[in-house]
């Protein structure tokens, strides 16, 4: 697959999730990642770094991928930032990235790799425009 090379945050509760999304980007696809557990925690980091990409679960403590996503973008924090969301639930965010400009797409569990690499591309060649 194609080395991509963006920088990346990911927030995943999930200890087993977060790792394995930290190996597929860092490993597979040669990004820069950072992880954290939550939403705010994600909303924190990106104060201090920017990113190209931030990865975050819908389902969190303290702060959800969807609020996380909307701070993230409406306080200035890291408005560029491409923002995928990662949901078991195809019902919670049905709709979502047409209502809001916080959310860029949607990642639906199970995935597939050939997933995440065609979000993180879509990302990187937006990045080039």
């Amino acid at each position: 697959m194609e080395r991509i090379g963006l920088s990346v945050l990911i927030a995943e509760d999930d200890p087993s999730n977060r790792e394995m999304l930290l190996c597929m980007c860092r490993d597979l696809f040669s990004c820069q990642c950072d992880a954290v557990g939550d939403g705010m925690e994600a909303v924190n980091k990106c104060k201090g770094s920017a990113y190209d990409v931030v990865i975050l679960d819908h389902h969190m403590p303290k702060l959800d991928g969807k609020n996380a996503a909307f701070r993230i973008k409406s306080e200035g924090v890291s408005q560029d930032a491409y923002t995928i969301v990662i949901s078991g639930d195809t019902n919670a965010l049905s709709g979502v990235c047409e209502e809001s400009s916080s959310i860029n797409s949607i990642l639906y569990k199970p995935f597939m790799l050939n997933e995440l690499h065609s979000k993180l591309s879509f990302a990187a060649n937006k990045r080039r425009v």
